[in-house]
């Protein structure tokens, strides 16, 4: 479920035609995917990763919204940088042949990104669902 003071961001972002309406819903959807992963990105975030806007238009809607009093205070960044190394962890931990992973994962990709696309996402969901039946119930991410 999407937070109201995205939902807010995203009708601002509306109103003065920084994107359109599609590009907010697939990002609105996006954090409530990542949300249910257990990685707590606001839209702001999601829509600066996938190019929709810039971080001075960011920073303009974050500040109409504080003098609407809509958000009491601007949101801090969290950036999540994982290395292989990390990778190669967390799938030895999980018990996944890491080729086994990085190919499928790389069969999904049809172009390089900055942000993940939403198969990506689709499939951590798999993942996090089949990990969950396993007996592994801690947020891995977070």
């Amino acid at each position: 479920m999407a937070r109201s003071s995205d939902i807010e961001f995203g009708k601002l972002a509306l109103i003065f035609r920084f994107t359109n309406r599609e590009n907010v819903y697939a990002c609105i959807r996006e954090t409530a995917l990542l949300q249910e992963l257990g990685i707590h990105k606001r839209l702001p975030h999601v829509m600066y990763e996938r190019g929709y806007l810039t971080p001075i238009q960011i920073q303009a809607l974050l500040w109409g919204l504080y003098q609407s009093q809509k958000i009491n205070r601007f949101p801090s960044r969290v950036v999540y940088n994982f290395t292989e190394e990390d990778d190669k962890k967390f799938l030895e931990k999980v018990m996944l042949p890491v080729d086994q992973f990085f190919a499928s994962v790389s069969a999904i990709a049809k172009k390089p990104m900055v942000a993940f696309p939403q198969e990506y996402l689709i499939y951590c969901l798999d993942a996090k669902k089949q990990l969950e039946q396993k007996g592994f119930s801690r947020s891995l991410l977070s």
